[in-house]
């Protein structure tokens, strides 16, 4: 099986809000506790940090919480591994793929006909191109084979 997702999920799912929160919590501390108290923190700094920290959580919610950890190209099916749950999602039940390569990290959405475990859409990170208005050749090879895979599951009237 081929890997098709990104290599870097883990870091945009598990270090980077991390790092954000830490960051945040440290500047909070440093103003509460370290600054001198005519430097220290006001009730608007704060405001402004927690402000910064749910508006970090839901931009992260929207973006990156709901990536799969990880999914594979298994020919006539991909492998969807989320924590420790995988499941095998043939391309035929695949009604739309959605990719949006601007946004950081780059998404594809996988819209199921019949909702899975992990719901009526799978989210996952697609890989780095190098053009910033590159198509993933990944994601265009994936969406042809869905393509074909559906149009064979179609049933054909006899006058075609």
């Amino acid at each position: 099986m081929k890997r098709i997702s990104s290599r870097s999920t883990f870091l945009y799912k598990r270090v980077i809000p991390i790092l954000w929160f830490v960051g945040l919590g440290i500047f909070a501390v440093d103003a509460a506790f370290v600054s001198p108290p005519e430097r220290g923190g006001s009730f608007w700094y704060f405001l402004a940090l927690a402000f910064a920290g749910v508006l970090g959580f839901f931009f992260m919610k929207m973006t990156v919480f709901d990536l799969a950890d990880e999914v594979f190209d298994a020919g006539d099916a991909l492998v969807v591994c989320v924590g420790q749950d995988k499941r095998r999602i043939p391309l035929a039940e695949i009604t739309n793929v959605k990719y949006s390569p601007m946004m950081s990290p780059p998404r594809v959405i996988l819209a199921l006909g019949d909702p899975s475990k992990f719901g009526k859409e799978v989210a996952f990170s697609a890989p780095l191109t190098f053009g910033p208005f590159m198509r993933s050749p990944i994601v265009t090879d994936l969406i042809e084979r869905i393509d074909a895979a559906r149009r064979s599951m179609t049933p054909r009237s006899p006058s075609e």
